[in-house]
């Protein structure tokens, strides 16, 4: 897989959209693009430039996800341990940090299929960083994934995947 040539190491947008990607394939059980992906944009090292780097905390964390699937667990660490946090755990996970802008919760209050889309996949992204980071006081990691769990069902329902 060859990442788009349009992707540029200078805007947050191609972080976003190439992070996005990475957990369409996921979504799809395209686990080795996925994973490519993912490896592509752990490439990037840490400048002080949250804008890129949440992004790449996103890949880190799916990349974490999928090798703890396939029994790696000493690869998933060590995805695991490149997710910077530098604010407290108990502050960053939080149930608003799952639907921030509430864009989830108006999709469903509109009956809008298409944001809702969307809006579960941020979600999804979210839950999976939560996740590898080990939870917090409020969201445990078994919560977590029971809603990480609900909300891939979801996205395969809304988009026509296959459960894998």
């Amino acid at each position: 897989m060859r990442i788009s040539n349009r992707f540029r190491w200078t805007s947050a947008n191609s972080f976003r959209e190439a992070a996005e990607l990475a957990y369409w394939c996921h979504v799809f059980g395209r686990y080795e693009e996925s994973l490519e992906i993912c490896d592509f944009l752990a490439r990037y090292e840490f400048s002080g430039n949250y804008a890129f780097w949440t992004h790449v905390h996103f890949a880190l964390a799916l990349q974490a996800r999928l090798f703890r699937k396939q029994r790696k667990r000493t690869r998933a660490a060590e995805y695991a341990k490149r997710i910077r946090l530098d604010v407290c755990r108990d502050l960053l996970i939080t149930r608003k940090r799952l639907d921030p802008n509430g864009s989830l919760a108006l999709a469903l209050k509109q009956g809008n299929p298409v944001a809702e889309r969307s809006a579960r996949l941020s979600r999804l992204m979210n839950l999976c960083l939560f996740i590898e980071l080990g939870g917090s006081k409020a969201l445990s990691v078994p919560a977590l994934q029971k809603d990480y769990d609900e909300t891939l069902a979801r996205l395969y329902t809304l988009v026509g995947a296959n459960e894998t």
